[in-house]
């Protein structure tokens, strides 16, 4: 049990070192994100799953400014057209498609908290 316990206690996790809180929110927001996107049926309570994390999910990509906007109004009217049309989800589809490869090449977060030390002396 010791053996176990000081092999748990070497590892990267419990080193001292914290981990980049963008790269947590990342992670959780994406692997929720990823979820949803190749979710056979999607009603229109999922939306409430991911809304608030799409925003920042898209700020991390290389999509330019107008490009950003143009996909969380896609996804939008999507989820505010009743019942759904090809249209709608086709918006919706194509809105996920491109998050996600846009999302697939960013530039991932550091995944441990980068702390300067000039600024503590």
């Amino acid at each position: 049990k010791r053996a176990a316990q000081k092999e748990i206690g070497n590892s990267a996790i419990f080193s001292g070192r914290k981990l980049n809180p963008i790269y947590v929110v990342q992670t959780l927001f994406v692997s929720n994100f990823i979820g949803i996107a190749f979710a056979r049926t999607l009603h229109y309570q999922f939306y409430s799953w991911y809304f608030h994390s799409l925003p920042f999910m898209l700020w991390l990509t290389d999509i330019p400014m107008p490009f950003r906007l143009v996909i969380v109004f896609m996804v939008e009217y999507a989820f505010n057209v009743f019942p759904a049309t090809p249209l709608s989800s086709a918006a919706l589809q194509v809105a996920h498609g491109i998050t996600l490869i846009a999302l697939w090449k960013a530039k991932p977060p550091l995944v441990y908290y980068q702390h300067n030390k000039q600024h503590n002396e």
